[in-house]
């Protein structure tokens, strides 16, 4: 059964997506501030695993509570939403950089480097999860262990 999602569903879904991101970053954004080297090493080693692995998963799980039974139009917006959220949390990476010692007209190779990274891994585990969910929510009820 293909039903549609409420608005206040997908107001809240875009609010589980943009808040977490937003805090993590300026809490983040503080120990850039410190302008202590290791401190801000350690700064961009947190904010990169989790642009990369813990955001993901977290994007994965919120939205295959969304995504269930929903239509298949609904799913390709959940899942760009999700990709949109990894690309604020990258951008406030970035931000929390170049406001702290980098360059917002001149970025190094190294730092254009970890954005890549993180966009493109950040992507692939949102997208094999909504695939798995996918997956799970076509052929699961036909293969079931029950």
């Amino acid at each position: 059964m293909n039903t549609r999602i409420k608005s206040e569903d997908w107001v809240a879904l875009v609010l589980w997506i943009i808040i977490p991101v937003v805090v993590f970053h300026l809490v983040i954004g503080n120990f850039w501030k410190t302008m202590d080297i290791t401190l801000s090493t350690k700064a961009t080693i947190f904010e990169s695993l989790f642009n990369m692995i813990v955001l993901p998963i977290y994007l994965v799980i919120i939205g295959n509570r969304y995504i269930k039974d929903t239509s298949f139009r609904d799913q390709i917006i959940i899942g760009f939403l999700m990709v949109i959220g990894i690309g604020l949390s990258i951008f406030l990476h970035f931000r929390n950089w170049a406001d702290n010692g980098g360059s917002w007209q001149n970025p190094d190779r190294g730092t254009l480097a970890v954005i890549q990274l993180e966009l493109f891994i950040g992507v692939a585990v949102v997208l094999i999860g909504v695939v798995i969910r996918w997956l799970v929510g076509k052929f699961g009820k036909r293969y079931s262990f029950d």
